[in-house]
């Protein structure tokens, strides 16, 4: 119920993705809330690719750097979903000669991305795909084909 204003080290504007969680610690005590920002794009006014991953911890009120390097792209129209303290995304491969679709988890427990989730089809430009929660136990994927 509180409004705290969070001043991120670097902004690239477009490119900055957010995503809520927190850490999923003992039943009796308070889970540790954060942010995920990250940028992986091509920035226009800096004229080179920015790669960029990092965590705010409310707590501590700090950024920690996350070390990553993706060989997936999350695209910036791809919104997150956070369940149950995690943030799920679509992904694809960076270097796919199709475009294959996958549900990729970051973890604010342990601070990092999890393993890719396969989905049981297979998209192309045009098709809509939506992820929604269903209760607060499951994921829901939407596919729908365009014609």
């Amino acid at each position: 119920g509180q409004i705290r204003w969070i001043q991120s080290r670097d902004s690239y504007h477009r490119c900055d993705r957010y995503a809520p969680g927190y850490e999923n610690k003992i039943k009796n005590s308070r889970p540790g809330h954060k942010v995920l920002r990250f940028v992986d794009d091509y920035n226009r006014s800096l004229k080179r690719r920015v790669c960029e991953f990092e965590i705010f911890s409310l707590n501590s009120s700090s950024w920690k750097v996350v070390d990553v390097n993706p060989d997936w792209h999350i695209h910036h129209y791809y919104r997150g979903l956070s369940l149950k303290g995690n943030t799920y995304w679509f992904a694809k491969e960076k270097l796919a000669l199709q475009e294959r679709i996958f549900l990729l988890c970051f973890d604010f427990t342990t601070e990092r991305f999890g393993p890719r989730l396969r989905l049981p089809f297979r998209g192309r430009y045009g098709d809509t795909v939506t992820l929604s929660s269903v209760g607060e136990e499951q994921l829901a994927v939407l596919f729908q084909k365009s014609s």
